[in-house]
């Protein structure tokens, strides 16, 4: 589906969700790299994202938060330029070394 919201864009699972065998929130964290964000916006808008902070070259948005409380999925997605990525560098790091990601799970559970 984001495929056709924002053609030509890279599109990654990023967040815990992405790293293997640790514990994360049912929340799915996405990343979007793009040449245009304001059309990449307008066409998320349309989706029905909605569009929770900005900055002049990056943009965070939500979709499965109901008035009740979490849809049955939940996900963020952050809006970025291409190159904007270094999420994808820490999820490939912690996927290669599990004792990290362990680490990592546990720091999470504290807080």
């Amino acid at each position: 589906m984001l495929e056709r919201i924002l053609p030509g864009s890279r599109i990654s699972h990023i967040g815990s969700t992405a790293i293997k065998d640790i514990w994360a929130k049912p929340i799915v964290d996405i990343l979007a790299e793009t040449a245009d964000i304001e059309t990449a916006r307008a066409g998320l808008e349309k989706a029905g994202w909605i569009c929770m902070s900005e900055s002049e070259k990056r943009m965070s948005f939500n979709k499965g938060y109901t008035p009740t409380g979490f849809a049955p999925e939940v996900f963020h997605l952050h809006l970025r330029f291409f190159g904007d990525n270094d999420e994808i560098f820490f999820c490939d790091y912690l996927n290669e070394h599990t004792e990290v990601a362990r680490e990592y799970e546990l720091l999470k559970l504290r807080f």
